[in-house]
């Protein structure tokens, strides 16, 4: 370099200056800014005009594996993350794992809500950690609308709402698993679908405010706590060909104004009701003989209480369920089901206790501990009548 014109330090100087041209005027136009690591590309955009500035409003590093960790430090309503595959210097459509997700607040009352997503695709295949809380922070954050990842959830997962109530909301598609030691703890779910299983935690510590769905198994381990149901909000295990093998935790029961709850898994773990009362649907698909729906209170009119689903014989209550009484107006219905565990009621059955054509079998019991009273239709299958 000494001999090629006497001059490498203004050379050096040019090509960098021409690197940076490059990199600001194809990445950082329009609000946005992006990072380059080995084959990756991790990029940020948020609401305002001007670019976010790097090691200012965010830090993006890359792991011992080359995957990005992405951190926010300015709060803003409209952030979005995302990361691509980078292949001969060009990005991608591809997206790639993401490894941590994190908020460092340049201000202690600064909100996030930041979404995970490419335009209007998904933002990254796995994603590791997301933690959007910190020390000393009053703000509040949200994954918000229209995140999505086609991979796994890997680690876990935390949102905050402040004193005030707002902000703490999850809006998130996981085409994957959530693996354990994943663990999503939010005060609310706007929306929440995991296609694939559940080994790890969720805990919803205010309130489903609209859609909880997942399709896959819930492992043995895996505890779901939903607190309380917004108007509407609806709790669906969407596939009979898996197993919910954990626990659900109902503590304010099924709410009059909630849209239901509907298991279609095999139940082969525990729902646990938690002594609150029945207001709204709850169906579940099959009860096989370790599984439990235990602590329900009283089932309360005009709710129904339904097991097994219409076309599929072999489902059955093989375990146990309990409530503490069946109001008039209110129904058990085992839809083309077949009793073969116990079914307890508390106190008085005032309302319907119905049986389809499978009946009860030879194991199948009916435990009822106050009086059958004739508000209602006590029957098994056509022939029999319920009895105290």
């Amino acid at each position: 370099m000494a001999t090629n014109s006497g001059k490498p330090t203004l050379l050096l100087r040019n090509l960098a200056l021409a690197c940076v041209i490059s990199h600001t005027a194809a990445a950082w136009a329009g609000g946005s800014a992006c990072v380059d690591g080995t084959g990756v590309r991790a990029c940020v955009t948020w609401s305002l005009q001007v670019n976010p500035v790097p090691n200012q409003n965010f830090r993006i590093t890359f792991d011992a594996t080359g995957e990005p960790n992405i951190e926010l430090r300015t709060g803003d309503a409209g952030w979005e993350v995302y990361a691509v595959e980078v292949v001969d210097g060009q990005a991608t459509n591809t997206v790639v794992n993401i490894a941590s997700l994190t908020i460092d607040p340049s201000s202690p009352s600064q909100s996030f809500t930041v979404s995970i997503k490419k335009g209007s695709g998904p933002g990254a295949a796995n994603v590791g950690t997301v933690n959007l809380d910190a020390a000393s922070w009053t703000g509040h954050s949200s994954i918000g609308t229209g995140s999505h990842i086609t991979g796994d959830l890997t680690g876990p997962l935390t949102i905050k709402s402040d004193g005030n109530g707002d902000g703490g909301e999850l809006w998130l598609i996981v085409n994957g698993d959530v693996t354990s030691p994943s663990a999503i703890s939010v005060p609310i779910v706007k929306y929440l679908r995991v296609s694939g299983d559940i080994a790890g935690d969720l805990d919803v510590t205010a309130q489903l405010d609209g859609i909880l769905e997942f399709y896959g198994n819930v492992g043995a381990d895996s505890v779901i706590v939903v607190e309380d149901f917004g108007e509407g909000a609806t709790l669906i295990g969407n596939d009979k060909n898996y197993t919910f093998s954990g626990r659900l935790e109902l503590p304010n029961g099924v709410p009059a104004d909630a849209g239901g709850v509907a298991i279609g898994q095999d139940i082969a773990g525990t729902i646990d009701l938690m002594d609150a009362d029945i207001h709204a649907t709850l169906n579940c698909f099959s009860v096989t003989s370790t599984g439990r729906i235990i602590n329900g209170g009283i089932i309360r009119s005009p709710a129904t209480v339904g097991i097994g689903d219409t076309g599929h014989t072999t489902a059955t209550l093989a375990g146990e369920a309990t409530f503490a009484g069946v109001e008039s107006g209110a129904n058990v219905f085992f839809e083309c089901s077949h009793l073969d565990g116990t079914l307890t009621i508390a106190s008085d059955v005032a309302g319907n206790v119905l049986f389809g054509s499978a009946g009860i079998g030879a194991s199948g019991v009916v435990l009822v501990g106050g009086d059958v009273t004739a508000t209602g239709k006590n029957l098994v299958g056509s022939r029999r009548s319920l009895s105290g």
